[in-house]
């Protein structure tokens, strides 16, 4: 019986080392990436122009949620409506082609944007462009908006690391005065989020790191198909 008990220890000891080490291990990972997620992969992808008086503003598509704009939609959508309301621009564009239930994205979000106090009239669409590059070559064609062209100042809204990508894909495309625009009257959440727990914080670093690798990684995608 000492023979098998001897047997089994080392056994256990390597087991739980092993655990051990992928806790120590997973924790340093995730106390990395708070560190460095605002600073070497997010900051420079972050652009957030000050706004100016505009023939439009382009709000761009972020997909939906159940039939519903998507978290990072609805930021999208309400910096837009407060561009509106504070006399930006006399309309909003919107664009992209994604959606649910036969329902595009563009009449998603104007339905939406019409809630927090958008009018339907100042609503208008561009439905076919499936990413951020269709997005700029599209917009003039199905945009219904007399003398839009690619001098006309334009206000274009996205989410905060989507930025970098955004004003290189317009400014590629031919658009000369753009400015992009990823925060507009929220600076009540930055306070919210202070006010978060240390996990939750460590989490929302976390999922911050990872949506900015991969937007690192199709900055490198446009870039060799020379789109940017």
């Amino acid at each position: 019986m000492s023979v098998d008990n001897q047997g089994r220890r080392p056994g256990l000891l390597v087991r739980i080392l092993r655990r051990y080490l992928i806790a120590a291990g997973a924790a340093s990972t995730l106390l990395f990436l708070w560190l460095i997620s605002p600073l070497g992969i997010t900051a420079p992808l972050v652009e957030n122009e000050p706004p100016m008086r505009s023939a439009a503003i382009v709000c761009l598509d972020s997909g939906t949620d159940h039939g519903l704009p998507s978290s990072s939609g609805w930021q999208r959508i309400r910096t837009s409506v407060l561009l509106f309301r504070d006399g930006y621009a006399p309309v909003v564009i919107f664009s992209g082609t994604t959606g649910e239930k036969g329902r595009n994205v563009t009449q998603i979000y104007a339905e939406a944007a019409g809630w927090i106090g958008l009018p339907l009239t100042a609503a208008k669409f561009e439905p076919q462009s499936r990413s951020t590059v269709e997005q700029a070559r599209r917009l003039l064609d199905a945009a219904d908006v007399p003398g839009l062209g690619k001098t006309s100042p334009l206000l274009i809204v996205t989410s905060p690391s989507h930025g970098r990508r955004v004003r290189l894909v317009f400014r590629k495309a031919g658009f000369t005065r753009i400015r992009v625009v990823t925060s507009y009257g929220l600076g009540e959440e930055g306070s919210d989020r202070q006010d978060l727990g240390f996990v939750v914080r460590l989490i929302s670093r976390a999922s911050e790191a990872m949506v900015s690798a991969r937007e690192w990684g199709a900055l490198a995608y446009y870039k060799a198909r020379g789109w940017i």
